[in-house]
């Protein structure tokens, strides 16, 4: 009888980490965390990566990365290529977490806005107290 429960163990554990790899993403993580549910990574630029690590080291696998709902502020342009395609017979999903929507944008928001108090003497009178401003955030470009 142990003997069948040890090789039961053993195929569980066996079929287990066939299974694939789950990466988590928040809009709240940190890339230098392990992606876990407790401790996501922030970007998708992180998740791929770690599913192009573990291909590497495990080819033959299902991956599934999971996205988290929140506002995800893209500064640059997350780029897929060959090197994340599944091998025959396997997948990589990257999918929103059940019932949550995750939101990925390149906008900033500009906050800060204010009327011109003091016109310049170019501006057309007609604009004159309808004209607003606002500073632009730092990093852009």
């Amino acid at each position: 009888m142990k003997i069948v429960v040890a090789l039961v163990l053993s195929l569980l554990a066996a079929a287990f980490s066939l299974a694939g790899t789950d990466f988590h993403v928040a809009a709240d993580g940190d890339d230098g965390n392990p992606g876990t549910p407790d401790r996501p990574f922030a970007t998708l630029a992180r998740a791929r990566d770690a599913v192009r690590a573990q291909k590497a080291a495990g080819p033959g696998r299902d991956f599934v990365v999971e996205v988290r709902g929140g506002t995800y502020r893209l500064r640059e342009t997350v780029v897929f290529g060959l090197a994340d395609s599944a091998p025959d017979g396997h997948t990589i999903t990257f999918a929103a977490r059940p019932g949550e929507t995750p939101v990925f944008t390149a906008g900033v928001p500009i906050t800060g806005w204010r009327k011109v108090e003091s016109p310049p003497a170019e501006m057309p009178a007609k604009a004159r107290g309808k004209v607003w401003w606002a500073p632009v955030p730092d990093g852009l470009d």
